[in-house]
Order: C-alpha cells, then structure tokens, then sequence
C-alpha cells in the first residue's frame, strides 16, 4: 500500500472513531442527565432573579406611597415645596405614578406662583407659574403667568393678583384711563398676549382670560382684537356687560 493510501485510509478510521466517540456521548444517559440538571438549575436561577426582582419593585412601590402620603401632608400644611420634591421623589420610585403626581405638582406649583404674586415677587412667581405649565398645561398657569408678565411690565398700577382678579369691574371701567402704552414694556405686554392665547385654547370659557388679553390687545395697539375679546367677555359674562361694552366705544373712538 502506497504512503498516500495508507494516510487516506488513516484519516478515514480517525472520521470513523470520532463520529462513534459522538454517538456513545449522546447516547450515554450520564451526559443525558447533566444536561436535565443544568437546565433545572437555569430555571431555578431564573426564577429566584425575578422573584428579587419582583421584591425590589415591591420594596420601591412600597416606598413610593410613603413619599406620596408625606407629598399630600406637606400640601396641607401648606409646605409647597416639601409637597412638590415627595411627590416627585415617589415617581422615580414608580414611575406608574408620574401622570397623576405631575398634576398634583403643577398645582402646587400654581399655588406656589400665586403666593409669590400675591406678595409681588413678580420674578418668582413667574418661574412658579412656568414650573406649573411644565408639568401640565392648565388655564389658570397661563392666565396668571399672562398677568404677571403685564404686571412686570407696568400694568395694573402694582396691585396684587387676587386684588386684580376680584375688581375685574372696576378695572374695565377704568382700562381707557390708564397710562399710555408707551410707558409699558410692549415685549412683556405681547409675551402675556402669547399666554392668554394659550390660556383660552386650554378653556375656551374662561372669560378672565378674554378680559385680560382684552387690555393687553389694547395696550399692545391691537384694537379690533381688543374688541372682539370684549365681545367674547360678554357673552360669558353679562355681569360685566356695561363696563366691556363702555370700554368697546372708547377704543372705536
């Protein structure tokens, strides 16, 4: 037999005995059994991970409503900004929670703004007011955000939030004897504008945003807008029908 067949026939015998050397490996019930066990002990592993899994969730959803709970007494206690940081906290925790505690924000927020605007600290309030609208889009935030940007502009003669919104009458009948536009800063003035137009989109039957972009379309110089808002003002509004309707004829004067 030549070299060449013999190494031929070698390399044959060699496939030969590794292929049996496989069949006898699968086919040996030992190695059948490790492989059962391994997959047994797979499962288990699996099993016990999600089950601390499922613990830790547990354990942060737990935690969670202590924060929750501590959010909704710092709120009563009128401690806005504790409530604020625990309902935000509660939401890292679970995230499951974040529409409903971003509302709660919000309007902490907003109460935060009004607090501020009350006392005039017109910048805080502002930020405040932003804070809110950040987290929800509301009426209200943009309403007063609206005032506050007028107010720091030089509007409403320094009165307060609440002072303006509770003397809205008085303030119709005499918006055609306040100062000229051009002592107001008509940037501030057009950026209220901006948030009264969202305030209305937000409720279209808020007749205090009409009112006050009524006075900042006025001021702004934009006079048929100014009197179609007033127009709108006493369609939701018929207490405050003479005082719109008087300033109506002095703007088409």
């Amino acid at each position: 037999m030549s070299l060449r067949k013999l190494l031929i026939f070698g390399l044959a015998a060699l496939t030969l005995l590794s292929c049996d050397a496989e069949k006898e490996e699968i086919s040996n019930p030992e190695s059948i059994d490790e492989i059962i066990e391994s997959t047994k002990d797979m499962k288990e592993h699996s099993k016990k991970i999600k089950e601390e899994l499922e613990e830790w969730k547990s354990q942060d959803s737990e935690e969670s409503l202590v924060y929750y709970k501590k959010g909704d007494d710092f709120y009563k206690d009128g401690n806005l900004r504790g409530a604020i940081d625990s309902w935000q906290e509660a939401i890292k925790l679970n995230p499951e929670l974040e529409k409903e505690l971003n509302e709660k924000s919000s309007d902490a927020y907003f109460n935060l703004g009004h607090s501020y605007h009350q006392n005039n600290e017109l910048d805080h309030a502002i930020l405040a007011y932003k804070n809110s609208l950040e987290l929800n889009e509301n009426h209200k935030a943009h309403n007063n955000l609206g005032v506050a940007l007028m107010m720091k502009g030089g509007f409403y003669g320094g009165y307060t939030i609440d002072h303006v919104d509770q003397n809205v009458k008085p303030f119709f009948a005499n918006a055609y004897k306040s100062i000229p536009s051009d002592h107001y800063d008509l940037y501030l003035v057009e950026a209220a504008i901006a948030h009264f137009d969202n305030a209305v989109k937000c409720n279209k039957y808020y007749a205090l945003s009409y009112y006050n972009r009524a006075l900042a379309n006025k001021d702004a110089g934009f006079a048929n807008a100014a009197v179609s808002d007033l127009e709108k003002v006493i369609e939701l509004r018929a207490e405050w029908s003479k005082e719109a309707r008087d300033l109506i004829n002095n703007i088409k004067k």
